[in-house]
Parts: C-alpha cells; structure tokens; sequence
C-alpha cells in the first residue's frame, strides 16, 4: 500500500465501520483520516454518545498522534445539523468537512441503479456533496 500511495497525490482507502484488524497497518502509512458518521439510524436522544464513541474508535487507531482528522456527516437531519457540528467542533475539536442532508433523490437513485451526481445533480445530496469535495481539497492541499 505504501508504494502504491506514493503514485498518486492521493489516495483513498475505504474502510468498513468494523474496522478488521488486518486493516490497522494502514493506520501507520495514512497521514489524514476522514471518519463518515452515518446517523440516520440514531435515536436523537443518543447522537452524542454515538459521535463520541464512534470518533474515540478511529481517533485511538492514530496511536502515535500524527494524523490529521476530519469528519463527513451523512445522512443528517436539517434540524440537528448546527448542534452536531457544533458539538463535535467544540466538544471533539474535529473539523467538520461535510454534512450530506437525507434527501429523496438519493434513495430514487439507487432504484434507478445509477448515482444521484448524475441523476439529481441539483439535489441536497447533490450540492452537499459537491461541497464537501471542495472542502476537502482545501483541507488536504492547503
């Protein structure tokens, strides 16, 4: 994986949320580490344990402290996006690069076996997205 990353200005490596321990030699190579907060399936009176457990997970995985960190919200609410960004800013002091809001076209997409980028590309989910990868150019490269 190491000579493989040095090809390309980036690379990334999508994890499962089980995090495998064959995965964690990963870990010592990467030098950011994007975390996808899937919250859709949350109670709201448990998104706060949720986020922190879920962050101290992948945030004890950089065991030597060098990595940057960065958190995508997917999925989210309109409604409680402002209190979870700001708790996780705050509180976790992890920038938060992205919030994708639920959005239908996301869902009709996938009926349509095809990305919502290209089907709805003037969607939430869309627009969010978009943003999101501007963002995260600025925070890998600047």
């Amino acid at each position: 994986m190491e000579d493989l990353s040095r090809q390309y200005a980036v690379t990334f490596i999508d994890t499962p949320s089980g995090i495998p321990l064959e995965e964690l030699e990963l870990y010592t190579i990467a030098t950011h580490q994007i975390i996808v907060l899937e919250l859709e399936r949350v109670p709201k009176n448990e998104i706060g344990v949720y986020i922190y457990n879920e962050l101290e997970k992948y945030l004890n995985l950089d065991m030597d402290g060098r990595m940057e960190h960065g958190v995508i919200l997917n999925k989210v609410d309109k409604l409680s996006q402002k209190y979870i960004i700001d708790y996780i800013e705050e509180n976790l002091e992890i920038p938060v690069l992205g919030v994708i809001p639920l959005d239908g076209a996301v869902v009709e997409s996938i009926s349509l076996k095809s990305p919502f980028l290209f089907e709805f590309p003037h969607s939430d989910a869309s627009i969010a997205l978009k943003d999101c990868g501007k963002v995260l150019e600025k925070w890998l490269f600047e």
